[in-house]
């Protein structure tokens, strides 16, 4: 995440009725010099413009600057005009000296001399020293001691707007138990010091940002003001930021103006002026913020740009139609919890899916899995008519409902009474003594006391008791299309479950039954997790499995009692589509069904988007050091283009081949042959040749269609389940559908919008214009220059510029914020005219064992070869000209725990100009193995690697130039 370049305009103005003598003006608005937000342009306007303007500063280094005004006025404005790189960044991120870790602590006696303005108190009132009785004294880290002071003062005194010049007294303040921003900031002024901790006050801009991705506490809206706040000097840390208006630790957006040891001094503006009796003075002052940067990795596109990308693709869409071809795609989205759900993602999954159902499915199935297919899963008929009519009747997965043995048999023996068939077909299950027995006393030896409950299945059934209810069931074999069950014939009288922890409806003896048995299948009813789930064996046609539900939905409102429903679900139906949702480790995937229309594809993203943010699920994974760690999506495509026309899915395959940047660009950090989804030539030699082999005998369009079977053989052989997957491609239920796994799932659903965009607007040229020819050979490329951000995104332009020539105008902008996301930006600097930036760049995953290795991009600009070098660590890190003048960009390799030292060498002077460092630790000793709460944490953590500081001094050897190898672009430091 780059650095949000950020406009703020500050204008005061005071107008007089007449003219006054305005005498010498201090205007304390320029951020000050130990401000951690870089300025990168400021301008300050004074009006009148006959003035002189002196710049100063004070004793506490804080800028003046002094107006002298010789001539009357009847204005005096002051207009400050700043760009304000707002970059993340964490506010703990700081060391703290041994000395002062824990609180109380003292400072040193040189330390406290120096710090005695900081030091010094006012007279105190019975409300301050009550208040300061509240303050736990006991010993604690001086940091949780900060926070809480900090945070208790917030909840204590409220905020208001206060127009009235001047500060309140801290006795005022708690007398009131309100002020403004500068009341509160003064009043933990004097109640650190009166702790013993130095503080001082500081005035200055606040800039806030509304989040990429909105957030419940967040800003809704761009906005700035001016600001006060208090800062504590601890040893080690320095000056830390305390903010008692909102609670929090001031962060990036705190810009300070002036700190100083007492409010006086920190005025934005202090002066007086000469005018006759009863003159009027008209105050006003406005500030206004803006952003001038364009989309940035997590931002989603902008409104103007999502309608030319909305357009586009219902074009597409009418292209497709037009032609013939009977487009559908769908995908799969990982989505994250922001915390544990206690109950391994299902939780969350249940919400989510029910949040859905409102929206997209009224009348849906919600189905819980436990049968072929763990997973949960939404069912719906395309034409409206309702499979389950009473969400209610659903039971919720974290809210227990009445569940034991005895409601269990009612509602089974209630479900026999619908369907036409006796109550008593309905028979206890109870779990397996023997089992039991042995499974306590193999516990008992291995000293595991809790064994026994665990041993007794997934049953809430307490000893003896039922386990489950089970009714035969299965279809009649007549054409009427009912129900048939009987009284199975059971060896030891009762029927007893097979040992596991699987649902009752899997552990059924069915093997042990007598052959006269014709019913072979099942419905049970069993008590879990105070929950009735009610597991419902295979139907083979659609109409009897919605019937069935009818049964079960009735009976359960009848007895009043909500269900799960599990076990089989409803089977393949064009009436019907599902939405699925998994459970994984960390995770929540969920499977969208296919959609052949355009307007479909958007609205079933933007509505996924929006539940899976209501309830707690978001899209955004990341590794301890900020990098991110995408959960892993796929897009499926399918209907009749590459059953139809084999042609199309040779396109398809030949041209992400020739482009890496559809492998690369869109895909998580498990990229290269080892890889969730490698591409066709990151495995097998030979794999290319072997593939032009069966690409060739694929028909040409209007041929028969009878060699594509054989094609997918070879093809699944060679590249087994890569990034692009054809493994349903001709299975009964497939639909002609492929897979395009080199795709991770998008913190916006925009932005995945604009994949599916992109692969649908490929389909659509490729069905009007097949792609010919071999597979380009890239060699070491692939992992040498294409995982560079430049060359990535360079390959990216041209596949846009073949669909623009093809008619499709799609446009870069769509997937600025994706390059930013798989390549962040780490920090720049600029040294004589020459600017050096560093950037993420793909690293191939080589397994959890691995020694941890990183790759950067380095971008140099206004860079003359003939008279620089370039040196990582006293190597040359090898440059390739980009074509544009001065631009050069390589890579370096190295070991995760190594720190690196850039220099840029003047070959004259065999000096380096300046350069910069990036460290494998975090200065602050932060964040140790936790992985980041969100992407600012992430980009804070990787910004902090960086430093603008650092080169190699004195007289520099130049480095000779690295010997020609397989990877021409990369200096790798691990080979010294």
């Amino acid at each position: 995440m780059m650095a949000v370049l950020t406009k703020l305009t500050h204008v005061t103005r005071y107008v007089y009725d007449r003219p006054v003598l305005l005498s010498p003006q201090l205007v304390r608005l320029r951020p000050a010099p130990h401000g951690r937000t870089k300025i990168s342009a400021y301008a300050l306007k004074v009006a009148p413009e006959r003035h002189v303007l002196h710049w100063q500063q004070d004793p506490h280094g804080n800028w003046l600057a002094r107006l002298i005004f010789s001539e009357p006025t009847t204005e005096f404005s002051v207009i400050v005009d700043l760009l304000a790189e707002i970059a993340p960044r964490n506010p703990f991120d700081f060391f703290i000296d041994e000395t002062a870790a824990d609180w109380p602590f003292a400072y040193a006696p040189d330390l406290a001399r120096d710090l005695a303005p900081f030091l010094a108190l006012e007279g105190e009132g019975e409300l301050f020293a009550a208040y300061l009785a509240t303050i736990p004294r006991e010993r604690m880290p001086t940091t949780d001691f900060l926070v809480g002071v900090n945070r208790a003062l917030h909840g204590h005194v409220a905020y208001e707007a206060r127009l009235q010049p001047g500060v309140q007294s801290p006795e005022e303040t708690l007398a009131r138990r309100a002020g403004s921003c500068r009341d509160s900031g003064w009043l933990l002024v004097q109640l650190l010091r009166r702790l013993g901790v130095a503080a001082r006050f500081v005035s200055g801009y606040l800039i806030q940002l509304r989040a990429d991705v909105e957030t419940p506490d967040g800003p809704a809206a761009d906005s700035a003001d001016l600001h006060a706040w208090a800062e504590a000097y601890i040893p080690g840390a320095g000056w830390i930021g305390l903010d008692p208006t909102s609670g929090l630790l001031a962060g990036e957006g705190h810009i300070p103006l002036a700190a100083t040891p007492h409010y006086r001094s920190a005025a934005p503006i202090s002066g007086v002026y000469g005018a006759p009796a009863g003159t009027e003075t008209d105050f006003s002052f406005r500030i206004e913020v803006a952003r001038l940067d364009g989309p940035g990795a997590s931002r989603p596109i902008p409104d103007a740009a999502w309608v030319r990308l909305d357009r586009l693709g219902a074009a597409v869409d009418a292209e497709l139609q037009a032609g013939g071809a009977r487009l559908a795609t769908a995908g799969e989205f990982a989505f994250v919890p922001a915390e544990d759900d206690g109950a391994g993602g299902r939780g969350l999954a249940d919400d989510l899916l029910r949040r859905l159902a409102i929206r997209l499915a009224p009348g849906g199935l919600l189905h819980h899995g436990g049968g072929p297919d763990w997973a949960l899963s939404l069912h719906w008929r395309h034409d409206g008519k309702p499979i389950w009519r009473n969400p209610d009747l659903t039971a919720p997965e974290r809210q227990p409902a009445p569940a034991d043995a005895e409601t269990a048999c009612a509602l089974a023996r209630g479900i026999a009474r619908r369907l036409g068939l006796s109550r008593r077909l309905a028979i206890p299950a109870y779990e397996d003594p023997i089992h039991l027995a042995e499974a306590e006393e193999s516990a008992g030896r291995f000293e595991t006391p809790e064994a026994p409950v665990h041993l007794a299945g997934l049953s809430d059934a307490g000893p003896g008791a039922p386990a489950a209810y089970v009714l035969p069931l299965g279809r009649c074999p007549a054409a009427d299309g009912g129900w048939q069950s009987e009284a199975w014939h059971l060896r030891r009288g009762r029927l007893y479950l097979v040992p596991g922890e699987a649902p009752a409806g899997l552990r059924l003896p069915l093997a042990a039954l007598p052959a006269e048995d014709v019913v072979r299948t099942a419905l049970s009813v069993e008590p879990h997790g105070g929950r009735l789930c009610v597991f419902l064996p295979p139907v083979d046609d659609a109409d009897g499995y919605l019937t069935l539900l009818a049964a079960v939905e009735a009976t359960a409102e009848d007895l009043s009692l909500p269900v799960h429903v599990g076990g089989h679900p409803p089977p393949a139906d064009p009436r019907f589509a599902v939405l699925r949702a998994t459970p994984e480790a960390g995770a929540v995937v969920i499977g969208l069904p296919p959609a052949a229309a355009w307007t479909e594809v958007v609205t079933v993203a933007t509505v996924l988007y929006e539940e899976a943010r209501s309830c707690g699920l978001g899209t955004e994974r990341f590794a301890p050091d900020g990098r991110a760690a995408s959960a892993g999506g796929c897009l499926l495509a399918g209907g009749n283009p590459f059953i139809e026309r084999p042609d199309v899915l040779r396109s398809l395959v030949l041209y992400v081949q020739r482009h890496p940047s559809l492998s690369y660009l869109f895909f998580g950090p498990s990229i290269g042959s080892a890889g969730r989804a490698p591409r066709l030539d990151e495995g097998r030699p030979d794999a290319l040749s072997e593939l032009e082999i069966a690409l060739s005998r694929l028909p040409a369009p209007g041929e028969a269609t009878g060699p594509i079977k054989p094609f997918v053989g070879d093809f699944l052989a060679i590249a087994g389940r890569g990034e692009i997957d054809l493994g349903s491609l001709l299975s009964p239920d497939g639909a002609g559908v492929i897979a395009c796994r080199a795709l991770a799932t998008p913190l916006d659903a925009r932005l995945a919008l604009a994949q599916h965009l992109l692969f649908r607007a490929l389909i659509a040229w490729f069905w009007r214009e097949p792609q010919q020819g071999c597979f380009t050979r890239h060699g070491t490329a692939l992992l040498d220059r294409f995982l560079l951000e430049h060359f990535v995104w360079r390959d990216f332009l041209d596949v846009l510029a073949d669909l623009e020539r093809a008619g499709y105008a799609v446009e870069p902008l769509w997937y600025e914020a994706q390059r930013e996301a798989r390549f962040p930006y780490v920090g720049g600097v600029e040294r004589q005219g020459v600017s050096l930036e560093l950037r993420g760049a793909l690293e191939p995953w080589r397994g959890d064992a691995a020694r941890p290795v990183e790759r950067l991009q380095v971008r140099v600009a206004g860079f003359d070869a003939a008279r620089y070098v370039l040196a990582c660590n006293g190597r040359r890190v090898p440059l390739v000209d980009t074509g544009h003048a001065g631009i050069h960009v390589g890579g370096v390799r190295f070991p995760a725990d190594l720190p690196l030292i850039f220099d840029i060498v003047d070959r004259r002077s065999m000096r380096s100009l300046g350069g910069a460092g990036y460290s494998p630790a975090f200065p602050g000793g932060q964040p140790g193995d936790a992985p980041p709460v969100n992407a600012r944490e992430a980009a804070a953590r990787r910004l902090a690697r960086f430093q603008e500081i650092g080169h190699t001094p004195g007289i520099v050897a130049l480095p000779s130039e690295e010997p020609p190898g397989e990877f021409p672009t990369t200096l790798d430091l691990r080979r010294y």
